[in-house]
């Protein structure tokens, strides 16, 4: 179905809701309020079918008291109805409401001069002429002009056959990527319950789904759906909506809600963004208080400027907002910036990240991502996200900023990043040179140490690189066999120190070996023994898997052991207390003639490493195999 949204805009009684009226048949002014005072005061609603499709119109109110009103009725709009009287010409709400509807992105529109039966067809001419010239320099300057008249339907065919003309503008382009509706109206109907209304935005809805009320997180169910008076099952993104909920009462959805659906969007306390003020406005200063108003929201924030203290006129800068409580905005908003007092316009702004964090005025990094984002390139947007954390950002963060789906993110990206896996991604050039970085490390390692087997983690811990980057890294290379691991340390696949021993340190290696495997475990050494040479010949023993090193942890000693003893040590159990022969530790220590200080630590690896279970003060000897050297892999 073919639709548009189009606003109603103008100075206060130049006949907007009279012209509406004799377009649609509608009555727009819907309160006793309004009927009383002759003026619009909240936004009306109606709608007329065309051959090429359906036009909704919102008539905004055109008092300047109520510029909120209008600013909500213009938000999801695609194109403007500029009504203009004919008697009266261009007022002062007719130039703020353009300025406000071209902040928002309504380029597009046509001026429907009413009340033309009041003029003289010679008059005609003079009053075209004097409102293209006071309208030139104004977003709808060449827009299609028709005099006409509500009260004698002059001029109303040729306003139809022009409003049809928009039915063929684009659709937006700043739509969110999900289903969003901003609620304009809350109201309980007798036999349905609550219902709310607004202008879809982004994605149809269905009849029977599950929703979400932001920012209140509120669940509902979708249990009816209205447009134009007809129930529906499916209501389309650019259509005026009526939507009858369940689970959710009136006094549950204050006004600025938002409906969507469950997991696509979240709100926030910040958003960044970029403003625009208007030519005649006082500089906007930094963390200066104002009024924002998007969709149907109106919140006070504070502006924090990125890079400066303060902003002037004609002038555009990144920014963030912090509101006092949490709201629900997306990525290409559109929202209007006004004074508190007086209250005045001061420019528009566009939502870059509507989930930003808090963060210092003074954060380059920051600033560098939102002028990235504004480029709309995907390269240039991840490459800054990744740079300012340390070489790695989540896909999700990278594709709110851009307004794509994840996967169609990815794709963009697929040529020059690579996916760290878990939803990461980091430019393809750092993962390289991260690769680079960590043998270098490990190769001057090496070269300072080339007795010891490998390096701790601490040598590969590249600073200012991010941990999924690091591990990405070294799993890359694992798997291309450039370095070997041993347990948490790390080598290069070519370091073999012990091919760079001398022969005397040979003669030593194999000495120490046998001595460790002559004491068995009826006696045993504690590293701390070893100094020197020495203490890097037993770091080579340990490491190769043909020493371990326990801890005694009440006495505080490592001991050392040969494999070849704690294998031994294991079968001996197995022969005196074959399973399910319960034992203590007593007993295991008098079966292996040794000490309380040694069978305890020997025990608990037992315990760690399979062979042995432990319940109580007893342990039964398993079927698992004897300890066996740690390789490294």
């Amino acid at each position: 179905m073919n639709t548009r949204c189009i606003v109603v805009i103008g100075h206060v009684d130049h006949g907007k809701t009279s012209l509406v009226r004799a377009l649609t048949g509608i009555e727009t002014d819907r309160t006793a309020e309004e009927k009383a005072r002759g003026l619009s005061i909240v936004p009306g609603f109606a709608h007329k079918a065309y051959p090429d499709g359906t036009l909704d119109f919102i008539d905004a109110p055109g008092h300047e008291d109520f510029i909120q009103a209008m600013v909500s009725g213009t938000s999801g709009a695609q194109a403007a109805l500029l009504v203009v009287s004919a008697t009266e010409g261009v007022g002062a709400q007719t130039l703020e409401h353009l300025n406000i509807a071209s902040l928002l992105g309504i380029t597009q529109g046509v001026i429907a001069v009413t009340k033309s039966d009041l003029l003289s067809p010679l008059e005609h001419d003079v009053c075209l002429n004097t409102l293209k010239a006071a309208l030139s320099d104004t977003p709808l300057a060449d827009a299609p002009m028709i005099m006409c008249s509500a009260r004698t339907s002059d001029g109303l065919d040729a306003l139809h056959e022009t409003l049809q003309s928009l039915l063929l503008c684009p659709p937006p382009t700043d739509a969110p990527l999900h289903s969003m509706l901003p609620i304009d109206r809350v109201f309980s109907l007798a036999g349905h319950g609550t219902v709310v209304t607004g202008t879809l935005l982004g994605q149809d809805l269905n009849v029977g789904e599950q929703a979400v009320v932001h920012p209140s997180g509120l669940p509902v169910t979708l249990r009816g759906l209205q447009s134009r008076g007809q129930e529906r099952t499916k209501v389309h993104a650019g259509e005026r909506v009526a939507v009858n909920l369940r689970g959710a009462a009136v006094a549950d959805i204050p006004r600025g809600s938002v409906l969507c659906l469950p997991d696509t969007m979240q709100p926030s306390e910040c958003i960044d963004a970029v403003v625009q003020l208007g030519p005649t406005i006082s500089p906007l200063k930094h963390m200066e208080k104002v009024r924002v108003l998007f969709g149907t929201t109106n919140a006070v924030a504070t502006v924090r400027l990125f890079g400066g203290r303060q902003l002037h006129g004609s002038k555009s800068g990144l920014v963030q907002l912090r509101f006092g409580k949490e709201v629900l905005g997306f990525a290409g908003q559109r929202a209007i910036l006004r004074c508190l007092s007086p209250a005045q316009t001061l420019g528009g702004a566009v939502f870059l990240d509507p989930q930003a964090t808090a963060t210092r005025s003074g954060d380059a990094s920051r600033s560098a991502i939102l002028s990235a984002t504004l480029t709309g390139s995907p390269d240039k947007t991840a490459t800054a996200l990744c740079t300012a954390q340390r070489g790695a950002a989540r896909l999700t963060d990278i594709a709110r900023l851009l307004r794509m789906h994840p996967a169609e993110t990815a794709a963009a990206l697929v040529s020059s990043f690579t996916d760290l896996g878990e939803g990461w991604l980091a430019t393809t050039q750092d993962v390289e040179d991260r690769k680079t970085d960590m043998l270098q490390a490990l190769s001057a390692y090496h070269a300072t140490h080339p007795l010891r087997m490998s390096a701790p983690q601490s040598v590969t811990a590249l600073k200012v690189t991010s941990s999924r980057l690091l591990k990405y890294v070294e799993g890359a290379l694992f798997s291309d066999q450039h370095i070997r691991r041993f347990g948490n340390t790390l080598a290069l696949t070519t370091h073999d120190p012990i091919a760079l021993l001398s022969d005397e340190h040979k003669q030593r290696l194999d000495d120490l070996e046998a001595d460790f495997r002559n004491a068995g475990v009826t006696s045993a050494s504690q590293a701390t023994e070893y100094q020197g040479i020495d203490a890097d010949l037993i770091a080579l023993l340990v490491q190769a898997g043909t020493v371990v090193s326990l801890n005694n942890v009440s006495l505080k000693q490592t001991l050392l052991f040969h494999t070849g003893a704690l294998n031994a040590a294991a079968n001996a159990l197995r022969l005196s207390f074959p399973a399910p022969t319960p034992f203590t530790t007593s007993q295991a220590r008098s079966a292996l003639g040794t000490s309380r200080r040694i069978i305890v630590p020997v025990l608990e690896h037992f315990d760690t490493s399979g062979i042995t279970t432990a319940g109580d003060d007893l342990r039964q000897v398993t079927a698992a195999l004897p300890v066996s050297p740690i390789l490294p892999t």
